[in-house]
């Protein structure tokens, strides 16, 4: 038994056992029954944040305001919702589209809460954050020297989504951030 397709622009061809790409056997595939089960191991080029709010549209905007990004691609229905779109952030992609609830997929504000944070590393922390509450965020905490090295603050924007925005002041090192963490907790805890 085997089974082709494409997955990012290779070509895959499963079989029992094994999975071939682009002529290169690897890994396994979840092939077969329930007695006999085999995975494919994938390589991992990217990952992109993809968020889902409200008004696409508007948030579109507000990220060309807030953070300077510029749209790459923008799939809309007929009705204008949108079901794809794509901003550039220096040569990093954001992925956004409207909310779908009729498969389940809807943004902070119609849930109530965001389970995630995106963090952008910027050259100057201070001047993301004026320009984004100009463009409408909400400052949950304001820019600060954090014991990981960072210059750091967190955003709310107008959607629902929690943003960290942040910059290197130094270089800590994985044992000395650990030794500054413990110490926060202990001066926490006294």
């Amino acid at each position: 038994m085997h089974l082709a397709f494409r997955l990012g622009g290779a070509a895959f061809r499963l079989y029992d056992g094994s999975a071939d790409l682009d002529g290169q056997t690897f890994g396994h595939a979840v092939v077969g029954g329930p007695r006999k089960q085999s995975y494919v191991k994938v390589a991992v080029h990217e990952v992109f944040a993809y968020l889902h709010v409200d008004a696409a549209a508007e948030a579109i905007e507000f990220y060309k305001r807030a953070f300077g990004a510029t749209e790459k691609l923008r799939l809309a229905e007929p009705d204008g919702r949108i079901g794809h779109a794509e901003l550039d952030f220096d040569g990093n992609t954001l992925m956004l589209a409207d909310e779908h609830p009729e498969i389940g997929v809807k943004g902070p504000r119609s849930v109530g809460a965001s389970t995630v944070t995106v963090h952008l590393h910027v050259d100057d922390t201070d001047a993301i954050v004026d320009r984004a509450e100009k463009a409408g965020a909400s400052v949950e905490s304001p820019p600060t020297d954090m014991f990981y090295g960072e210059r750091t603050a967190i955003l709310r924007d107008p959607f629902g989504h929690r943003w960290n925005i942040g910059h290197a002041i130094e270089a800590v090192s994985p044992d000395e951030m650990q030794q500054r963490y413990d110490a926060m907790f202990e001066r926490r805890d006294k």
